[in-house]
C-alpha cells in the first residue's frame, strides 16, 4: 500500500522532484488542472469604509508525485485574473497559463518524468 505524504517536507517544489529524478530515482506523476474563484476586497477610498469585492480566479494545476511508495502532493498557479475580463483577456489569459504550464512539462520530461500532459 503507497502512503500520502502531506507532511511539510524538502519535495515542496517542483525543482524538487526534477532534481531527485535526475539522479535516476523512478518517479510517476500525475497533474490534475482546476479552476478556482475568489473574492478579492479592494479599498477604493481614502478611508477604509469604501471597499468593493472583486471577483477573480487561479488556475492552478496539482501535481500528485510517486515515489519509493511514498505520495507527495503540490499545487501551482499558473495565473491570477479578473473574473469580469473581457473575451480577449480571458483567451490570452488562457494562452499564457499553457505557455507556463508547457515550461513545466518540458522540464518534468527532460528529468524522465512520465506524465499525460493537460492543459487549461
Amino acid at each position: 500500500m503507497t502512503e500520502i505524504n502531506e507532511e511539510k517536507s524538502h519535495f515542496g517544489r517542483l525543482e524538487d522532484f526534477i532534481e531527485m529524478a535526475k539522479t535516476g530515482k523512478r518517479i510517476e506523476m500525475e497533474v490534475e488542472l482546476r479552476k478556482q474563484s475568489m473574492i478579492q476586497v479592494a479599498d477604493v477610498g481614502e478611508t477604509h469604509d469604501t471597499n468593493v469585492e472583486i471577483s477573480t480566479y487561479l488556475w492552478i494545476a496539482d501535481y500528485t508525485f510517486k515515489t519509493d511508495g511514498q505520495i507527495y502532493k503540490l499545487s501551482k498557479v499558473y495565473m491570477f485574473a479578473a473574473a469580469h475580463d473581457s473575451p480577449n483577456s480571458l483567451r490570452l489569459n488562457n494562452t499564457i497559463a499553457n505557455a507556463r504550464l508547457q515550461v513545466d512539462y518540458n522540464r518534468l520530461k527532460a528529468a524522465h518524468i512520465n506524465f499525460h500532459e493537460k492543459f487549461f
